[in-house]
């Protein structure tokens, strides 16, 4: 009997043994596989095949800079394509803006699935799902997109301005209570609440009150969802050594979802209810694209809610962090834009939507902002077919990117790339744009990119019409990174008081 038992552990052993084999070889010949049609692009050595680049990009983090300024460093020193691994996954990086626009204008050459696959469930909760931002399949995409892209349509968002002036005149009567009280405002830390205020309010008519009741369940849940998700992209290994890490993520993806779901139903009740009348926001759309789709499920509409929560809260409360920090290091633009915003609204307190067009160096700042601190990092997508990019032959199948940060800091083409200059968006010809794109361009661009613009240009022109900011003196405003999106290293620390 003690024989037979140690034939079997034998057995079982040699079994184990020549499995493991088998798929360390695989592995390794698929490292090969992949490593073989990319060989002749240059680029920096890896620390292994396991890892590739991203021990760099961890060190970008640490030093306090973004992972796409190891890119741009890339790009000086091996030229417009450079070969980076991200894990076991080879990509060219291009630092071309014709090559990227190429690429983003050709509906064939998808997105590449593995690169969404985190936030698309996120260790087994589902999280954004096949939303628009994670959906790689066209076809689908493509029938959800034109189903909810009229509510982004200028005529619907015309209707929406009274909503964008309400939440942004409570958003200005809280941060002027805190400065009646003496308290120091970080703004990077307040921006948040007014940017998910607006998203629910304008986009699905839901009053969170998140100005002043941070405590909401439904930026309780986005927020505790992204910090965990973003741990996991940054360090996968730690991260899942981290359990609780992992836990505390997936039950705040679990009820961000349903918090959503209650939102659609009840919203479903109330246009099936006699005498309810047809709001036009984003959950209308939403809601009407299933009614033409039976085959979509209360988990797919549920994707869309959360995508555009997460798209229209972040980004934008990123982009006006930056934003309010430059024009407080300028004085000149700050008084630019004031004599703008005074001329245009001629005392009136609220901003119409036939402003929006005449507040242009205003509109200006914000560019500028978007150019030097994109809130993405930029596009990948897998070719479709054989193609020559910057010289080098690459095959179907290989994965391309394109950095935002990189294309609208290179000196090739903008003049001072590094300096904070709104007036190079003014009165410019549309081809002298060709490297801006940080709301991407082609089928796939960003839907809420007019709904960004409006959104800025209200709260610019009200918030500094009211209000009068000093912004801190000894904070680190040059640094930027700790994320996986680009954020300020600072609070954005300001007094404020009531303009007179």
């Amino acid at each position: 009997g003690l024989c037979t038992m140690w034939l079997i552990f034998l057995a079982f052993g040699c079994i184990s043994l020549c499995v493991a084999s088998v798929i360390i070889t695989a592995f390794f010949v698929l490292l090969y596989n992949r490593s073989v049609p990319v060989s002749h692009i240059p680029g920096p050595a890896v620390c292994n095949r396991l890892v590739g680049h991203v021990p760099f990009f961890a060190k970008c983090y640490q030093n306090g800079q973004w992972r796409e300024h190891y890119v741009f460093e890339c790009h000086m020193k091996y030229g417009p394509a450079v070969l980076v691994w991200l894990y076991h996954n080879p990509v060219v990086a291009v630092c071309d803006a014709s090559v990227a626009r190429q690429l983003m204008n050709n509906p064939s050459h998808l997105k590449p699935d593995w690169l969404y696959s985190p936030i698309r469930w996120f260790q087994g909760q589902r999280f954004l799902g096949n939303g628009l931002v994670t959906n790689t399949d066209h076809r689908s995409w493509e029938r959800r997109h034109q189903a909810i892209s009229p509510g982004f349509h200028r005529r619907y968002l015309k209707g929406l301005v009274g909503s964008f002036n309400d939440t942004a005149t409570k958003f200005i009567d809280r941060l002027l209570e805190m400065g009646q009280q003496g308290e120091i405002l970080p703004m990077r830390k307040l921006f948040p609440a007014f940017a998910l205020e607006v998203i629910a309010s304008v986009a699905f008519d839901e009053e969170l009150d998140s100005i002043n009741n941070p405590d909401h369940i439904l930026r309780v849940s986005l927020m505790g969802a992204l910090k965990g998700i973003f741990q996991f992209m940054k360090n996968p290994i730690k991260t899942l050594c981290k359990r609780t890490v992992v836990k505390e993520a997936r039950g705040h993806c679990r009820r961000l979802r349903n918090a959503g779901a209650e939102i659609i139903r009840k919203r479903r009740y109330h246009r099936s209810s006699s005498g309810s009348s047809k709001r036009n926001d984003i959950l209308d759309f939403i809601i009407e694209e299933s009614e033409r789709d039976p085959s979509l499920t209360m988990e797919d509409l549920v994707d869309d809610f959360v995508t555009f929560f997460f798209a229209g809260h972040d980004t934008t409360a990123i982009v006006m962090s930056f934003v309010l920090e430059n024009i407080l290091s300028h004085f000149d633009i700050e008084r630019r834009m004031l004599e703008e915003i005074d001329s245009v609204l001629e005392g009136r307190d609220d901003v119409e939507f036939e402003d929006l067009a005449h507040l242009d160096y205003t509109g200006c700042v914000f560019k500028e902002a978007l150019r030097l601190y994109p809130p993405t990092g930029g596009v990948m997508r897998v070719l479709s077919k054989d193609t020559i990019i910057c010289g080098y032959s690459l095959s179907r199948g290989v994965n391309v990117s394109s950095s935002f940060y990189v294309l609208q800091r290179w000196p090739a083409y903008w003049e001072y790339p590094l300096q904070f200059n709104p007036d190079r968006f003014h009165q410019v010809d549309n081809n002298d744009m060709l490297a801006f794109m940080p709301f991407a361009v082609g089928p796939r661009s960003c839907l809420g990119r007019q709904f960004a613009e409006m959104e800025a240009k209200i709260l610019l022109a009200k918030m500094f019409k009211c209000l009068q900011f000093q912004l801190l003196p000894d904070q680190n405003t040059g640094l930027v990174g700790e994320d996986i999106l680009l954020i300020p290293s600072s609070d954005i620390n300001c007094c404020v008081k009531k303009r007179v």
